[in-house]
């Protein structure tokens, strides 16, 4: 299976806007990636046109299915993350993640299938929150996961470089699957923030490759956003 994280910074980092769905789209079907985790999506703000974005996106993938989570109200609509999925979906959940004081609210969006669970989370760019946050995360899946024989992972924005205390902590519950190469900002990369993880209390997989992307074929990525993709191929 392959997994990608992709922070779209709502398809405005094109200038020739709305033809980022275009171009995103078409660098997702190069690398056939059969799930999704995507970070900075508006709906029917006022900034992008009232447009659902992520229901836009999913146009270019008949076969796919999709899940938003609301972080906060915005410009007459939202902003969150979510997921872009080729299976069936089992159950789905939004989980609010907690903040620290003067920083925005945060959300995880949470998808089961019949064979994996995985969530896309874009975690604060303040790192006094990442505490408190991955507790949040760590005891959603404690709770609702506890008995599952599916693996699950976790995909996003993290804001936190790889010798961080933020990937020290999920280190204690997770395993970070993706290549750890810089991701940010796309035009001269220099910080690794975005970052593929399994966690250790569920079902086994078996790492087949992992690469940050650095080009699309049909587009130049460094146009698209101002973050590179992250990819993982995994067995299970």
């Amino acid at each position: 299976m392959k997994i990608m994280t992709y922070n779209v910074a709502i398809f405005m980092r094109d200038s020739m806007y709305p033809l980022n769905y275009k171009n995103i789209a078409a660098g997702i079907h190069e690398q056939k990636a059969d799930v999704i985790c995507l970070n900075e999506l508006d709906s029917m703000t006022t900034r992008t046109q009232h447009e659902y974005q992520l229901k836009q996106l999913a146009s270019f993938f008949p076969t796919y299915e999709y899940k938003f989570a609301k972080a906060m109200d915005y410009q007459g609509g939202s902003y969150g993350d979510g997921i872009l999925y080729r299976a069936k979906c089992v159950n789905q959940y939004t989980i609010p993640l907690p903040k620290a004081e003067g920083t925005e609210p945060r959300v995880m969006a949470v998808i089961e299938t019949p064979s994996y669970i995985i969530a896309s989370v874009h975690l604060d760019v303040e790192e006094k929150a990442h505490q408190a946050q991955i507790n949040a995360i760590n005891n959603f899946f404690a709770t609702h996961f506890k008995h599952s024989d599916k693996p699950i992972f976790l995909g996003g924005d993290l804001n936190a470089h790889p010798l961080s205390e933020t990937l020290k902590t999920f280190g204690l519950d997770w395993v970070v699957l993706s290549e750890q190469s810089p991701t940010y900002p796309a035009l001269a990369p220099n910080e690794c923030l975005d970052y593929i993880l399994w966690y250790k209390h569920s079902r086994k997989v078996k790492l087949q490759q992992t690469q940050v992307i650095k080009n699309f074929k049909s587009s130049n990525i460094k146009n698209s956003s101002d973050h590179l993709p992250v990819m993982v191929e995994v067995i299970f």
